[in-house]
């Protein structure tokens, strides 16, 4: 008995044919539909919404995304259709495609969303930033006459990079990774503060010394007078988009275009 069980998990884990690319030793390339379940949405009929929080918060696209986690809802339902767990990941699956969240409590999913629930053997965080990372993959990849969409089997079949010990996914190392990367946006969130507090006081000091000059010139009025800027300027001519036909713009690029 031990034996089938040991040969099963194996199984489960076997490589992938076709791999993107090969490993580092200890690491394995598996589909998601091996480590977590994917359940599509299904929107319920619109007599069943709400807006005064009656029923269950009900959620349709990436528009109610925050940045980690699912804003507050704007719509309830009585008659749900697909439900999410607390701690599911929702990925948009018709346009736009590919943006992840982490539900906080549980929830009902319109068609625009699909929910990703991992086993036991993934790690929650790890997950979700892969599919970060996976979205312009899904850009590239998803189909529609319409607009784009990623269907079911396009989700179960996504591949994924997992540490490997004692034949089974390492659950420690994923945690490790998640942490570094956790560490590295906290550095880059520091680093944008930055930037935009040496932006702000850069443009408060010009704008401080704008002021200053043209405050002296309006007390100069023997040296300095106001005119017309077309009587001073070479040309003042409004934009437009070339024509197809023009080569020089559209296909060898000899003539920069800014729109």
């Amino acid at each position: 008995m031990v034996k089938a069980i040991n040969r099963t998990k194996e199984e489960l884990f076997e490589e992938v044919k076709n791999i993107p690319y090969e490993l580092p030793e200890g690491w394995k390339w598996v589909t998601l539909k091996r480590v977590a379940k994917i359940i599509m949405g299904q929107s319920p009929s619109s007599s069943t919404y709400s807006k005064d929080g009656v029923g269950i918060p009900f959620y349709q696209g990436k528009k109610e995304f925050g940045k980690v986690y699912l804003k507050e809802p704007s719509t309830w339902c009585s008659k749900p259709k697909k439900l999410a767990n607390p701690r599911d990941i929702l990925i948009s699956v018709r346009a736009p495609i590919g943006d992840v969240n982490i539900t906080k409590n549980k929830c009902a999913i319109g068609r625009g969303l699909a929910i990703i629930r991992p086993g036991s053997s993934l790690s929650l965080f790890y997950i979700f930033y892969f599919l970060k990372y996976c979205k312009p993959f899904w850009e590239k990849k998803g189909k529609g006459s319409t607009f784009k969409a990623i269907k079911k089997t396009d989700l179960e079949n996504l591949l994924i990079p997992l540490p490997f010990k004692d034949g089974k996914p390492d659950l420690e190392k994923q945690k490790q990774i998640v942490e570094k990367i956790e560490a590295l946006f906290k550095e880059i969130d520091k680093a944008i503060e930055l930037r935009q507090k040496a932006i702000e006081e850069t443009k408060r000091l010009f704008d401080g010394v704008l002021n200053r000059i043209f405050r002296e010139v309006e007390k100069d009025k023997e040296n300095w007078k106001w005119v017309k800027l077309e009587d001073v300027a070479e040309k003042i001519k409004a934009g437009g988009t070339p024509s197809r036909k023009v080569k020089e713009y559209w296909e060898n690029g000899t003539i920069p275009w800014i729109k």
